[in-house]
């Protein structure tokens, strides 16, 4: 009866609890209403209406059941684990619990007990029934033994000990012992050596059969009809699909090759070739040969000075069945044997290559060629002894006295070779120097050496001091720049300019500016600003009118050019050099041809320039306006001129051909630029060549440029000026190629300004509607979520993946913020718990303690009463 009231109560509780909601539900102060943004018709929310109370209840609940439990547990190794039936089911009632656990209980009960029940089934053996057998004498081992009798009886007998059958009474002798196992093992070992004996003997018998066979098959085949193998076959034609195959297998198929080397192992390269070479001029320089091998020296022979050589020859010995050799031989040659030297040869090409003061690399190449041609011509000598036996005697003679003669010859070469002074061999130039730190360092080093052999120093010091070999030649490399650039200035001074050594210079200035090319920008920046105040200068000096610069200036402007990218649209060097060029072609004034020259060279300069980026250059193409006014004929109203030209200048005939000179027979030469631009306005000299020359190479230069702007808008009011002064020049004066190139010159430009040119227009846009007030309506209207649906489905099922993980990690942020509250709230009951717990103990002792001291006290009262 206890049960069943106990189930009552759990019934009365869960009322009670679904009342308490209902009244909370009821209560407005329990209720929270969640506000709408917007109000629908017809429209219904799940959450409309929340019980905050209600859920934060349920989720005390379920806490306590489960985060508390777990944190109870915490620091136990053990858990108890209830798993009776129906224990945490709440729906069940207490008697159908009971129920249930009494009907699991049989039943696993009757389970144990029918496992081994073999009552109700039979039990069967080769489809007969095991109780049928009586006894079990003559059971098989095995289904699949197909042996006799007798033979499985010896195995059961031999592998299981015969306990499976009676052992039979041996007939022969009844008294004999059981086999032992040596003798078990002989019989073993007998019977095999019987089989394989058996297996033999039937190979033989095989063999013999197969013999016979083939001698059978021999006497039948001699009555057959077979063709005949050695009969000749009628020859085909091939085709050309044959033909093409065949040329396919004797093709030449590709090979693997080298790879390709790195630049730092190709300056390794260069600069172990440098010490090499290097080496071996010192070598022979002081006289050393190369291999000093031992000469046959009779013992009379005593020389001029009568004494006695040096015997340097090393004795033949072995070490372990190897030869000896001296030291810096690696093989013993065969010229060893037959005695000739075989740098005899080279040593004379060595003094031819002195004598003529050669490049040094050449020499020792060539004298590595001819030691090779010398090894291969004695070879080939002593060593073709078969063509030698087959030639007949009076042959034989023959070489053996032209041997003897060459040996005569190189012996007295080698006499010559020792006889002659050391001073032509110390001439040659040496293959490795050392980066030179300053300009005067440089010129002592070049200084003893004629002008020829000056860049071949120059590029043996960039081989040895490459920077990719050692980080530390970077710097030196630098200082080098800078000194060649100085030596260029050098070069130009000179009387004449050597501009052909500037112009062999330029490919190993580039190369030594790509180890830096900062430093050559910024060397480069400060030469342009040395040369720009030189110009300012001498523009003052002469009062404010400037004059052409020299020809070092337009030899750096022109270096600047080829070492570095003229088509960027801003470059340190290159746009300062440009701008630098069009001040001088604005502001200097013409009053020479050696300044006419000069402006034309800055053109073609600016044209190189500008070839590739197409950037309009007024500058230029006022200058070669102003060269065509200077050929023009006066004697009509002159066109407008701009500076650094005027009119009624009295240089404005510069270039005009006066009637009395023989102009048409002029042979039309390109400038050479060490003579261009030297003074040439001296009586002695001829000026008419120059004056043709410039006004073909203003023409070139003014077609080059209209190529180069024709399709500019604004060509007509570029080149009309041009065109003006171009057809005042009286070029029936001119040989034919002038009258030529100005006749398509004139064609062209005349061309390129009559094409028609559109007017400017705006920017073509649509016209943008007037703004309507009247409010759309849709018929068919849908409330879209925040989230449109815009992309593809793909797109949208990530974006929607990704809201829900976002608002998933909420909750779950959220959950863990309310988890960690509910354990600080269990932590602080348990403290404030263990804290009431402590204090009543407290309490209790003190209460105890003071029984005890008030019990003290009474006894010491007592005790004074009875003392007094």
């Amino acid at each position: 009866m206890g049960k069943v009231k106990k189930s009552i109560s759990a019934a009365k509780k869960a009322s009670k609890t679904a009342q308490r909601q209902e009244s909370v539900a009821n209560n407005p102060f329990e209720v929270h209403v969640n506000k709408r943004k917007h109000e629908i018709l017809g429209r219904k929310m799940k959450h409309d209406r929340g019980l905050p109370g209600v859920s934060r209840s349920k989720a005390i609940k379920k806490r306590e059941t489960t985060l508390l439990a777990e944190y109870k547990q915490r620091n136990k190794a053990n858990v108890f684990v209830d798993k009776r039936f129906g224990e945490n089911d709440n729906e069940m009632s207490v008697e159908d619990k009971l129920l249930k656990r009494f009907a699991i209980e049989k039943q696993k009960h009757h389970e144990k007990s029918g496992i081994y029940n073999l009552e109700e089934e039979e039990l069967t053996h080769m489809g007969q029934s095991l109780g049928d057998f009586d006894k079990f004498d003559d059971v098989r081992l095995s289904d699949e033994e197909e042996e006799d009798e007798n033979a499985g009886n010896d195995v059961a007998e031999t592998h299981f000990g015969g306990f499976l059958k009676k052992k039979k009474p041996d007939n022969h002798n009844e008294d004999s012992k059981p086999k032992s196992r040596k003798e078990i093992m002989e019989e073993v070992v007998a019977k095999a050596k019987l089989k394989k004996h058996e297996r033999q003997a039937a190979k033989e018998q095989n063999t013999n059969m197969t013999d016979m066979l083939d001698d059978d098959w021999k006497d039948i085949r001699k009555l057959m009809s077979f063709r005949d193998p050695h009969a000749k076959q009628e020859s085909t034609k091939a085709d050309d699909y044959d033909i093409t195959v065949k040329e396919l297998a004797f093709e030449v198929k590709g090979k693997a090759t080298n790879r390709l080397k790195s630049d730092v192992e190709l300056a390794k390269e260069e600069q172990e070739k440098l010490k090499k070479l290097e080496e071996e001029r010192i070598r022979r320089m002081k006289g050393i040969p190369i291999n000093a091998k031992p000469k046959h020296m009779s013992a009379d022979d005593l020389g001029d000075s009568f004494t006695v050589r040096e015997d340097t020859r090393t004795m033949l010995s072995y070490d372990d069945g190897k030869i000896n050799l001296p030291d810096g031989e690696e093989n013993l040659k065969y010229e060893w044997l037959t005695g000739h030297n075989d740098n005899d040869k080279e040593d004379e090409d060595d003094e031819d290559d002195d004598d003529e003061g050669g490049n040094g690399e050449d020499d020792g190449g060539d004298s590595d060629d001819d030691n090779e041609d010398d090894d291969e011509e004695d070879s080939g000598e002593d060593l073709n002894t078969d063509s030698e036996n087959d030639e007949g005697e009076g042959e034989q003679e023959e070489k053996d006295i032209k041997r003897q003669t060459e040996n005569k010859t190189k012996s007295s070469q080698n006499a010559q070779k020792a006889s002659k002074p050391k001073s032509s061999i110390s001439k040659e130039l040496p293959f490795t120097f050392r980066a030179p730190q300053t300009y005067k360092e440089f010129k002592d080093l070049i200084s003893p050496w004629p002008e020829s052999r000056h860049l071949t120093i120059i590029q043996r010091i960039k081989a040895c001091n490459h920077p990719k070999i050692n980080p530390e030649n970077k710097a030196k490399m630098e200082t080098f720049f800078t000194i060649l650039i100085g030596y260029v200035a050098e070069l130009v001074e000179q009387d004449p300019p050597a501009l052909g050594t500037v112009d062999k210079l330029t490919k190993s200035l580039f190369e030594i500016s790509q180890f830096s090319p900062i430093n050559a920008c910024t060397c480069m920046q400060n030469t342009l600003k040395s040369l720009h105040s030189e110009y300012n200068k001498l523009r003052e000096s002469k009062g404010g009118k400037a004059v052409f610069p020299g020809l070092k200036t337009l030899i750096y402007l022109r270096l600047v050019s080829l070492l570095f990218p003229t088509s960027d649209l801003k470059h340190c060097v290159c746009t300062s050099a440009m701008v630098f060029m069009s001040q001088i072609l604005a502001q200097s004034c013409v009053r020479s041809l050696t300044d006419v020259l000069k402006g034309l060279f800055l053109c073609n300069l600016y044209l190189e320039c500008v070839r590739l980026s197409k950037r309009f250059v007024p500058e230029a193409i006022n200058f070669l306006c102003g060269v065509l006014f200077l050929a023009s004929d006066k004697s009509a109203p002159v066109p407008q001129v701009a500076p650094p030209f005027k009119a009624n200048s009295k240089w404005s005939d510069l270039l005009t051909l006066k009637p009395e000179e023989k102009s048409r027979d002029v042979a039309i030469k390109p400038f050479v630029l060490s003579e261009a631009l030297t003074p040439c306005d001296s009586d002695h000299r001829d000026t008419l060549p120059i004056r043709i020359g410039a006004v073909h190479l203003a023409l070139h230069l003014t077609d080059q440029f209209a190529l180069l702007y024709k399709d500019l808008p604004s060509f007509k009011e570029i080149f009309d000026p041009v065109l003006a002064h171009l057809q005042r020049i009286p070029i029936q004066s001119y040989p034919q190629p002038v009258k030529d190139l100005q006749s398509s010159l004139r064609q062209s430009l005349t061309t390129c300004s009559d094409q028609p040119r559109n007017h400017l227009t705006l920017h073509a846009r649509r016209p943008e509607p007037l703004k309507a007030f009247t409010p759309k309506f849709q018929e068919h209207y849908e409330i879209k979520s925040k989230k449109a649906k815009v992309g593809n489905k793909k797109t949208n099922e990530v974006q929607k993946l990704k809201y829900k993980l976002k608002r998933e990690f909420k909750g779950a942020v959220r959950e863990v913020r309310k988890d960690s509250q509910f354990l600080s709230r269990q932590k602080l009951q348990e403290q404030l718990e263990r804290d009431a717990e402590r204090m009543r103990k407290v309490k209790e002792i003190e209460h105890m303690l003071g029984n005890e001291q008030a019990e003290v006290n009474v006894m010491n009262r007592k005790k004074r009463k009875l003392k007094r």
